[in-house]
């Protein structure tokens, strides 16, 4: 979690960084709706009734389905690790602004905490991303009882 704010603190100024944080702090969840968005295409029109004539069948279908919503989902988080790998260095030749030369102040975990949850806008935001998160939950296992006859689980 801290690696964003981290990544943001070395490549990014001090008037690009809150707008760098926030884009990246989006990545998880927008990732996590995209591989919903792939699974649902895949799994569309997908019945109980095509369930049971698929265990019937041998399974064919639906283990075809699932195969090619791993290969795609894998297939994109390859080629972006790829691209990561050959395109970012580890600092940049120059410092993006004076505070990225400094060391990091120690923080009190309590005291911050507190004053966090005074400001009302990181409170939206946390509800957001709370609402967020149970919305993927939810949808993961509704798709779980569909991969469960053929091993695949959500852990």
């Amino acid at each position: 979690m801290n690696a964003v704010s981290i990544i943001a603190n070395v490549w990014f100024g001090d008037k690009e960084r809150t707008v760098a944080t926030a884009l990246a702090g989006l990545a998880g969840p927008l990732g996590n709706m995209s591989s919903l968005i792939i699974s649902g295409i895949a799994i569309a029109g997908y019945t109980e009734a095509d369930l049971q004539d698929d265990l019937k069948n041998g399974g064919d279908d639906l283990r075809s389905r699932v195969k090619s919503i791993l290969i795609v989902q894998n297939s994109i988080v390859s080629f972006f690790c790829i691209l990561f790998f050959f395109l970012v260095k580890e600092k940049p030749e120059h410092p993006a602004s004076k505070s990225s030369l400094e060391k990091p102040a120690d923080i009190k975990m309590g005291k911050e905490m507190r004053n966090l949850l005074k400001d009302k806008n990181y409170v939206f935001v946390l509800i957001i991303f709370t609402i967020l998160y149970g919305i993927y939950t939810t949808l993961g296992n509704i798709l779980s009882p569909l991969f469960s006859p053929y091993g695949y689980t959500g852990a």
